[in-house]
């Protein structure tokens, strides 16, 4: 897929999911969150896992690192940086955990020696269940890079510190 129909893919379904987003309040954590995760990726990235961190700055908005490291099928090895931001939209229900977000993220891949690193855009969606010490989570997201787009499918838990 190229870059525009990956972008119009992701707007279109982060308007659907957003406009269900009315009253009431977020259950956002206002601790930092720091945990593994693990998942699965397209376009040869296969299996992945990593950590990610979460840092609250306004209301219904944090800053979200993360760090993942790829296993892909062939030779060679990947990895990615990321620099996200998530928006959680305040929900008129039990459990508000849904997010959307998006930002900068930088994959590097290697293979007999040569490697090639990309810079590109992440979009993701996803939703963080709260329990009294965890915060698992499902997460979608979309890789826009050049030659290393992905999609990728990324679940983990969270822990206050």
């Amino acid at each position: 897929m190229n870059f525009s129909r990956h972008a119009l893919l992701v707007a279109l379904a982060t308007l659907v999911v957003t406009s269900t987003a009315t009253a009431q309040r977020t259950r956002q954590s206002a601790r930092p969150l720091l945990g593994p995760q693990a998942g699965f990726a397209t376009n040869s990235f296969d299996f992945l896992v990593g950590a990610q961190f979460s840092y609250q700055v306004a209301p219904q908005f944090d800053i979200y690192p993360s760090f993942d490291l790829y296993f892909p099928g062939g030779p060679g090895n990947a990895w990615s940086l990321n620099a996200n931001g998530r928006w959680w939209p305040r929900l008129n229900m039990p459990n508000p955990g849904l997010y959307v977000g998006g930002g900068l993220g930088i994959t590097h891949v290697s293979a007999f020696g040569f490697g090639d690193t990309k810079v590109g855009l992440n979009l993701l969606g996803g939703w963080q269940f709260y329990t009294p010490s965890l915060r698992p989570f499902a997460e979608f997201r979309a890789v826009l890079a050049s030659n290393v787009d992905r999609v990728e499918f990324v679940g983990g838990l969270n822990f206050p510190l």
